[in-house]
């Protein structure tokens, strides 16, 4: 409630942030220019994948749509997985490595991507520090699934 009577102005909506909060909770990496030519960046967060477990997020690019589907489960991670659509120029994936003897396999050439880099179906290791991954995805289809190994 506000001094003067009225209604007051603290309410969720005029906060203007939320959508950006929650887009990049999902994994849309927002600090790179969105109407931009060039790879869509998606970001996923160790926090986030713990507690969240799972997200979707999708963006109309000027070369197309890029969306992101992925989902984290800690007792069993065989049903943890990566799925999404790549746009014409491309996705840059950053993602925290997974704990224990897990590997990451593109579920459709099967393929490991990570911890033995092999370009699986368009998906190559860029670069691996600070406990992340990062992926360079040319693909249209992203699949990244979870492996004993």
């Amino acid at each position: 409630m506000s001094v003067d009577g009225g209604a007051s102005s603290n309410h969720i909506m005029f906060g203007g942030g939320i959508g950006v909060f929650l887009y990049q909770m999902a994994g849309l990496d927002t600090r790179h220019h969105l109407d931009a030519l060039g790879p869509v960046h998606f970001r996923l967060e160790h926090t986030h994948a713990h507690r969240v477990k799972s997200a979707r997020v999708s963006l109309m690019t000027l070369s197309g749509l890029a969306s992101l589907h992925w989902n984290f489960n800690e007792a069993d991670h065989t049903q943890s997985f990566i799925d999404g659509e790549v746009p014409l120029v491309g996705v840059m994936l950053t993602m925290p490595r997974p704990l224990g003897s897990w590997k990451l396999v593109d579920k459709l050439s099967h393929a490991t991507v990570w911890p033995s880099p092999a370009d699986a179906h368009g998906v190559s290791l860029v670069s691996e520090r600070d406990e992340l991954l990062t992926f360079s995805v040319t693909t249209s289809q992203l699949k990244l699934r979870f492996v004993e190994h």
